[in-house]
């Protein structure tokens, strides 16, 4: 499950650039584990540095 705060008529609090996620894992085993969650997202707007990259990469023959 993943949401992103939105709260009615307040534009401020609600575009925060965060998202929040609820995981649950679930031990089938008898025998503790040690586990570790890990998340890792790319930006979805390319920078101006990645634009000239695509477009030079564009022009190589």
């Amino acid at each position: 499950m993943a949401f992103n705060p939105h709260i009615p008529l307040q534009e401020d609090d609600s575009s925060l650039p965060a998202a929040f996620f609820k995981w649950e894992i679930e031990n089938t085993d008898h025998e503790p584990i040690v586990y570790t969650l890990c998340l890792s997202a790319g930006n979805p707007i390319p920078t101006e540095r990645e634009q000239t990259r695509t477009a030079l990469k564009s022009l190589e023959i």
